[in-house]
């Protein structure tokens, strides 16, 4: 069985491949939602280093 991804998985990887030239963004919810992973998750699919050299 294949994991599904959430339903905003795909606007927060537009958002995170904008990031990577020049947009910014901010991610809200509520807490223990799950924002700080769903973000390294996007990070990771979508920067060529995989976002290793995110601060």
């Amino acid at each position: 069985m294949a994991l599904q991804r959430p339903a905003f998985d795909d606007r927060l990887r537009a958002a995170v491949a904008g990031a990577a030239h020049g947009s910014r963004m901010v991610v809200v919810g509520d807490s223990s939602a799950g924002k700080t992973r769903a973000c390294w998750e996007a990070i990771r699919a979508e920067l060529p280093d995989g976002g290793s050299g995110t601060r």
